[in-house]
């Protein structure tokens, strides 16, 4: 048997199944409200910044986060040196797997790939396929190794073990949403923060 608290008024006409203790109630509001923006100011200093955004492949949100990336780096080309992008996921029985299903955690995977083993080849087709989502006209346009990446994806010393090292980071830093900002892999940063993702 189960025991409950229930309330009753003193006429007997209100049945209360839970009470709320008025003192606590500028506690939890206290907690629930929203932490400080930060300026410029609140940003650890390092000599070499990283920037990383923590996205999967198809969220509409972590795409937008990327366009700023790519935007950023279209502008001043040495940027790419201060931007990263790690993916979000899981594996699972030696299976990449990805919150909006096995689609998207493969292309993270190529993406993985293409960003370890074909830098250079990396943001020419993140570009192409944040605009269409369309792979195979991607890999295509951009002159994709396929043979290099084909061989990254299928073997799982090389892709899946990249993947791995994206995944962690991101567990040891408590990420779960895409997008997510690190700054010099220790400090959180909404975007939001400093306007956006625009």
């Amino acid at each position: 048997p189960r025991t409950y608290s229930s309330y009753i008024s003193k006429d007997g006409a209100i049945l209360f199944q839970s009470g709320i203790e008025i003192a606590k109630i500028g506690v939890a509001a206290a907690a629930s409200s929203p932490a400080p923006k930060l300026t410029c100011a609140d940003i650890s200093k390092n000599d070499k910044p990283d920037l990383t955004a923590f996205v999967v492949a198809d969220c509409p949100f972590g795409l937008q986060m990327q366009r700023v990336f790519k935007k950023a780096i279209s502008e001043e080309i040495n940027l790419k040196n201060y931007l990263t992008v790690r993916y979000l996921g899981a594996i699972t029985d030696a299976k990449i797997t990805s919150m909006h299903g096995d689609k998207e955690a493969q292309e993270n995977l190529r993406q993985i790939c293409l960003r370890e083993e074909q830098k250079d080849k990396y943001w020419d087709y993140l570009s192409c396929y944040m605009k269409e989502g369309k792979s195979s006209e991607c890999l295509t346009s951009t002159n994709v190794n396929t043979i290099i990446l084909n061989a990254c994806v299928a073997d799982s010393n090389r892709g899946l073990k990249f993947a791995q090292a994206d995944f962690a980071i991101a567990d040891k830093l408590g990420i779960g949403g895409s997008p997510t900002l690190i700054m010099n892999n220790s400090q959180k940063v909404s975007e939001f923060d400093f306007g956006g993702r625009t």
